[in-house]
């Protein structure tokens, strides 16, 4: 297994739509935390023809955006990354595209047997991307049959769309991006796709997030800039990003003359609305109100939500070890504590009956105010409301050293 791949897909589009499925399949069994994806399907070809970039047509932008849907229906696997370097409208003609990525690439995947062509795919990659010495090459298998397809399009991908896709200087998206899943990258594809300038992304700074499911748990602020700057920095580096903390709905959006784009997903189509209204009754331009489709979270539970959410993944990170403890020589191994905080109505209490009824000791640190009178020492009132609740702590593991103890605060 490797930590990092890159599957070369060189073969034309129309070819590969109904392999996507096996081929992620296939790679997801090689690779385990980032999987980087590049379509160049000329890259192989024995055409003298000149390679060329990749207009960004519907069709292509569809292609893209269903790879990041089926690897949504392969859950869990590794992060998943769509290149999008070469597909642009702004050059006929191919223009070296040099990826940065954050982590060097341990093996090439591709659906290519030939190992005569093994050598110019790894001139290829050595040229464009960082790459480890003595990279491995894997090879992952396509469909062997495509069935018959009807006129123009079939079940799977729609109609061939060959419409160039409408792409302004200065494209803007918003959102929490908390726990950067596909529906977010589907997201900022688009607004890369877009884009032949510049990308705004506005992040919800945790004063709006108080609201969401599980607030507490949505990371903090520059974390999820710094995961949104590694994402449009990955996949298209050739692009200039403004990434931003916002405080209200709005953002940049009231105050950047220059923004022409906004994309947004079908549940903030009337936000997008009323930034037009907004910069209307300021006397800037309207914006092109791009909307994407949300994605079905096939893996969701009876209590989560149909559509991949960040709020449905916080959930999943209840009950699951954040942080693995560290062993503390200072500390005696027994009793083991646990502490438990959240706001009124998370769950401390009925958690905490559910683990006394296995055995554990509770502490209430609520109720600690109500002993006080009965502790037999002799403190001042300032003293006791900072230390009453550690001496009756230790008071507590005197008499029950044996227990598991839960202290809940």
């Amino acid at each position: 297994m490797f930590r990092t791949g890159l599957l070369v897909l060189t073969k034309p589009i129309h070819k590969l739509n109904l392999s996507i499925p096996a081929l992620l399949s296939g790679a997801f069994q090689l690779v385990d935390e980032t999987l980087y994806i590049h379509l160049v399907p000329d890259l192989l070809s024995t055409s003298k023809v000149a390679r060329g970039n990749i207009p960004c047509t519907e069709n292509v932008k569809r292609f893209v955006l269903n790879t990041y849907v089926s690897a949504s229906t392969l859950c869990p696997g590794p992060d998943v990354r769509f290149l999008l370097g070469n597909i642009t409208n702004e050059h006929a003609t191919a223009v070296e595209q040099h990826y940065p990525l954050k982590t060097a690439c341990q093996v090439v995947i591709t659906h290519e047997t030939a190992q005569d062509k093994q050598g110019a795919l790894l001139d290829y990659i050595s040229k464009n991307f960082p790459t480890r010495e003595n990279i491995a090459m894997e090879t992952v298998a396509m469909m062997t049959t495509q069935p018959e397809k009807s006129g123009s399009s079939d079940s799977v991908t729609g109609p061939y769309d060959s419409s160039l896709m409408t792409t302004h200087n200065s494209v803007a998206v918003g959102g929490t991006f908390d726990n950067l899943h596909i529906g977010h990258k589907i997201l900022l594809t688009e607004a890369c796709l877009r884009a032949n300038k510049c990308v705004t992304v506005g992040v919800t700074d945790m004063c709006m997030n108080t609201n969401k499911v599980l607030s507490e748990l949505i990371r903090p602020t520059d974390t999820r800039i710094t995961d949104v700057l590694s994402f449009l920095t990955d996949v298209k580096p050739s692009l200039q990003y403004k990434v931003t903390a916002i405080t209200d709905p709005f953002g940049p959006t009231l105050v950047d003359e220059g923004l022409q784009c906004l994309v947004v997903s079908e549940e903030t189509v009337k936000g997008g609305q009323l930034v037009n209204v907004k910069r209307s009754e300021r006397g800037l331009s309207s914006l092109d109100i791009v909307t994407i489709d949300l994605v079905e979270d096939i893996c969701h539970s009876p209590n989560e939500e149909v559509k991949i959410s960040s709020s449905s993944l916080r959930k999943r990170l209840l009950g699951t070890l954040l942080r693995k403890p560290k062993p503390n020589p200072g500390l005696p191994p027994r009793p083991y504590i646990i502490g438990f905080t959240g706001g009124i109505g998370s769950g401390k209490t009925s958690v905490c009956r559910r683990l006394q009824g296995q055995g554990a000791a509770i502490v209430d640190c609520d109720k600690l105010g109500v002993y006080l009178p009965l502790l037999p020492i002799k403190v001042c009132t300032q003293s006791v409301s900072l230390n009453a609740p550690c001496i009756l702590l230790e008071f507590y593991l005197q008499v029950f050293p044996w227990k598991l103890l839960f202290v809940v605060g």
